[in-house]
């Protein structure tokens, strides 16, 4: 079974939507999508992709508390490593940096467009602080749903933690997106068994 791949391809078609592409092992399971459209999408040494296009363009349309779209992934828990550093994120729990507590989540805040959360109750910092977690939140709809990406987080002052967090998640809400999204289905040319598929360039 391929592993989901998720990257965006932009095609010169009406509103030019993005084409969020899912990996799939079988050319039986493209098949299954009710399409009226079959493409090739060229590649460089068998990287050639056979993708079955829907008809639905998907669109932001959540409009309510953006923290709710981030249900069932904020009880998971992410470890991302840098040279010298090790963070450990649980959204709903307890968070740590090489192996310090970094407190316990104390709720979202919403403002100007942007998503954050922040914990309390940290490990002591120094005479004076606990040591906390401030996180923001962004749209990025390369990423797959049931996970984020986290690309970067740094030591903002002494006692405080900051990391960015993306997921395809909050390209839901209105606020964050304007961005219309096909979900289309892929399989390499060399797995698959379709015949008489156009050529795109």
């Amino acid at each position: 079974m391929y592993s989901f791949l998720l990257f965006l391809v932009h095609l010169s078609v009406s509103r030019e939507p993005l084409y969020n592409i899912e990996m799939v092992s079988h050319s039986k399971e493209i098949s299954k999508i009710l399409t009226k459209q079959i493409i090739k999408i060229p590649g460089y040494q068998g990287t050639t992709l056979i993708c079955a296009i829907p008809d639905k363009t998907i669109a932001p349309t959540y409009d309510d508390d953006p923290s709710e779209l981030l249900s069932g992934l904020t009880a998971k828990r992410f470890t991302i490593l840098n040279e010298e550093d090790r963070l450990e994120i649980c959204i709903d729990g307890e968070s740590r940096l090489n192996g310090a507590s970094l407190g316990f989540h104390s709720g979202f805040e919403y403002t100007n467009k942007s998503l954050f959360s922040y914990t309390e109750k940290g490990a002591k910092c120094n005479a004076t602080h606990s040591w906390s977690l401030s996180i923001e939140y962004q749209c990025d709809n390369t990423v797959t749903k049931n996970n984020f990406y986290i690309p970067a987080f740094w030591q903002d002052d002494e006692c405080t933690v900051k990391a960015l967090i993306k997921t395809s998640r909050l390209c839901q809400h209105t606020k964050f997106s304007d961005e219309h999204v096909l979900n289309i289905k892929c399989i390499s040319e060399n797995d698959s068994k379709l015949l008489s598929i156009p050529d795109i360039y």
